[in-house]
């Protein structure tokens, strides 16, 4: 049950180092598993090296800004995959562009690494609507693709080697509303909705706000649960429920959360209910947040607690998160566990600073720790690069 693996990752973007604007963007990561696979006949673990360049292209922008050429390994124009081509892109305004991109292996997003498809080509045409003002009080964010992929593989039947779907997000703000929609269509070889994200927040009274939400996700061949092994289900799952959280003061608020769910391939359910209190204290440089709830997921239930404190100043971050539950099997097995993540990051300088993180999950039947350390610098007079503000998500590195 041991794991030991080591990551590393190279990023480089320089942007506009001609007159021409040319800019390369270069991303190389590489990950190392010790323990990858039982050898049976040896009774021994096997490594395994996997390294992969994720992005690598360069970019040429006209002295108008209007026209932008990118080739090489890139994310998209619709930002839903990575492809080994080219792409043309044409800035109309400030508020319209469009975009043409053509190239083969289309990748789709993970967690560090990319899935690659290989032996597809895909070509996609895209459109992005930005409006701050459409009218008075009302702001439009519109990005709409249509992609198509064909294999040159002929998959076994009932499988299509052609795909072409239509990918959507759309958010409109209007006084104190917003309302949001993705949406991920299949024209082929079905026509069919794969993923559909709706999102409707309203303010009332500078006190309360109210967020409804919706989602149903066809997760295909496989079914990805970060709380439990991978589980490979071709499951839809479907999930509605609301936010809302009341003002007690400028800086304290008092939150409840409730969505509740299913999945069609067994129809067994899900749901959360969480309430939390958050405050921000010591002239806002340190904010806290306390909760507890009760949730299901699918295959067990869970009762549990906890609270987050973290100080935030110019230079200097630190960030620690606990969480207690106890879960119950369907078997009956019950689990006991105890979950903390320690964040801290340093601005040595203007354009040196470090992170480190320290993440453990202690309980009755495993025992788990994890330390990440990053340490970035800065060339030139780009922007600032970000740090972490908290523990990065768990799952799948």
């Amino acid at each position: 049950n041991d794991t030991n693996q080591y990551y590393g990752q190279f990023f480089l973007k320089v942007k506009e180092f001609s007159k021409q604007k040319f800019s390369v963007t270069m991303d190389i990561r590489d990950k190392y598993d010790l323990f990858h696979k039982i050898n049976y006949k040896d009774l021994s673990l096997e490594s395994q090296n996997k390294f992969q360049i994720r992005e690598l292209s360069t970019d040429w922008t006209s002295q108008n800004e209007k026209f932008t050429l990118t080739a090489g390994r890139f994310k998209m124009f619709s930002n839903i995959m990575y492809v080994d081509g080219a792409q043309f892109t044409r800035k109309i305004s400030n508020e319209l562009s469009l975009a043409f991109s053509a190239g083969f292996n289309p990748m789709t997003f993970g967690k560090y690494e990319l899935n690659f498809k290989v032996n597809q080509k895909v070509l996609a045409t895209s459109f992005k609507i930005q409006k701050n003002q459409l009218t008075k009080n009302i702001n439009l964010f519109s990005q709409n693709s249509i992609i198509k992929t064909r294999s040159d593989e002929m998959p076994a039947p009932p499988a299509c080697p052609d795909e072409l779907f239509f990918h959507s997000s759309n958010t409109i703000k209007f006084y104190k509303n917003i309302i949001s929609l993705v949406t991920y269509y299949n024209v082929e070889p079905v026509h069919k909705f794969k993923h559909i994200w709706i999102s409707a927040y309203r303010q009332f009274f500078r006190t309360i706000d109210l967020k409804l939400f919706h989602t149903n996700i066809d997760y295909k061949n496989s079914y990805n649960n970060n709380a439990i092994l991978k589980e490979d289900l071709g499951s839809r799952v479907f999930s509605t429920g609301l936010i809302t959280n009341y003002r007690i003061q400028q800086t304290k608020r008092i939150g409840l959360r409730f969505d509740r769910g299913k999945r069609d391939v067994d129809n067994k359910s899900k749901y959360l209910t969480k309430i939390y209190f958050n405050d921000r204290i010591f002239r806002n440089f340190v904010s806290y947040n306390i909760f507890a709830g009760t949730r299901k997921r699918y295959t067990y239930d869970d009762e549990f607690y906890g609270g987050e404190v973290g100080y935030y100043s110019k230079k200097f971050e630190i960030h620690l998160n606990h969480e207690r539950s106890h879960r119950k099997e369907e078997s009956g097995t019950e689990y006991i566990t105890a979950q903390s993540d320690l964040a801290l990051s340093h601005f040595w300088s203007k354009k040196l600073f470090s992170s480190l993180v320290i993440q453990s999950d202690n309980g009755n039947k495993t025992s788990t720790t994890g330390i990440i350390l990053r340490v970035g610098y800065r060339f030139g007079n780009m922007e600032t690069t970000p740090i972490r503000a908290g523990a990065p998500h768990r799952g799948r590195i």
